[in-house]
């Protein structure tokens, strides 16, 4: 997910207030979207880390419109590192229970 870390700074550095909150709102509906599907039971832990990261991004997104990039960091710094590192784990652990997971998360079809 945050791969690319300083690339996704830069990006947040550039939005204006009102690209930020159009951000956040989408980051929201997308983790509401997320929380309809039903993952199959070796997923479960690493879905449920999705949505929490997206709800995270939301709020994210939501405090720079409101606060400030280096505010917004400063406060989401430690949870987003946090989802990170979780978000990893839960995947090497449905990756264990189904081979084609992780490439199926990342997107890689190649």
């Amino acid at each position: 997910m945050f791969q690319d870390q300083d690339d996704t700074t830069n990006i947040f550095e550039e939005m204006t207030p009102e690209e930020a909150e159009a951000i956040s709102r989408f980051y929201g509906s997308f983790a509401t979207e997320l929380s309809t599907i039903a993952p199959p039971p070796f997923a479960a832990e690493w879905h449920a880390l999705q949505i929490e990261i997206y709800q995270a991004l939301s709020e994210f997104s939501a405090n720079i419109a409101s606060q400030g990039m280096m505010f917004a960091s400063i406060q989401a710094a430690t949870l987003l590192g946090d989802l990170s590192d979780r978000s990893t784990a839960a995947e090497a652990a449905a990756s264990a229970a189904c081979a084609d997971f992780a490439t199926w998360a990342s997107g890689d079809e190649s």
